[in-house]
């Protein structure tokens, strides 16, 4: 989309993107006016326009303006805007009209929302795990993620806080044998290879009694690699 308004904030040119986009929008077809005791046309609604006119006075006061819209078609759907608003000057400086460059990313917008509610659904999985501790490692065996409850039971029984970017080897450094740490290494490499697998494991808490973990872990694959892998543990001491 092409077009240029003067300070009435009247078309005085436009290309076939804008015409289409204003005729799809609106249900009107856009008209240049360069007659400046002409007033502008009003094709939409007047708080469309005065919206407009909000952006349109940056520009004539000298600033570049982006933004966008999102709006519903004449058919009903969704139809988003990314503008660029830049003032078009004379010799002298001042600026006498406004150059307007818009496209459509509705496609983009409409994946993001998609993406950005299924982040809310797994996240509010991943939280609500009241019993299930969750958590990611990369191939240095650092966290890359953990949810509540892993951070909650490690701090109530190892005294142990962790955090993403935290080596998980150092995270259970004090309550696992030397042995078991080797096999835990040896399972996370067979999981990087490709497997999911099954563990569990005894750990010893601060004040000398012992809790059992069931392990599941599995591979994460993103473009045809692996380099992160998800865990879950729970509690199984009383099974």
């Amino acid at each position: 989309l092409f077009w240029t308004v003067d300070r009435r904030i009247a078309l005085t040119s436009f290309n076939q993107g804008y015409s289409d986009m204003v005729k799809r929008l609106h249900g009107s077809v856009p008209h240049i006016n360069t007659d400046p005791k002409t007033p502008r046309d009003l094709f939409a609604a007047e708080e469309y326009h005065d919206f407009w006119k909000s952006k349109y006075d940056e520009v004539f006061a000298g600033k570049t303006v982006r933004f966008e819209t999102d709006r519903m078609d004449q058919s009903g759907e969704r139809v988003c805007n990314e503008i660029y608003l830049s003032p078009v000057m004379d010799r002298d400086g001042n600026v006498v009209e406004a150059f307007g460059i818009g496209h459509e990313v509705t496609a983009e917008r409409v994946a993001e929302a998609k993406v950005r509610e299924q982040s809310a659904k797994l996240n509010a999985i991943f939280e609500s795990s009241a019993d299930v501790m969750i958590w990611g490692l990369d191939r240095e065996q650092r966290i890359t993620t953990c949810n509540k409850h892993f951070q909650r039971v490690l701090k109530q029984h190892f005294g142990t806080d962790i955090e993403a970017g935290m080596d998980i080897r150092k995270a259970f450094q004090s309550v696992l044998p030397l042995e078991e740490h080797q096999d835990l290494s040896k399972l996370a490499e067979k999981v990087f290879a490709g497997t999911a697998l099954h563990h569990e494991t005894q750990l010893r808490k601060n004040d000398g009694s012992s809790i059992w973990l069931e392990f599941f872990v599995s591979p994460i694959k993103a473009g045809g690699s692996i380099n992160e892998i998800s865990c879950l543990a729970h509690d199984i001491t009383e099974k």
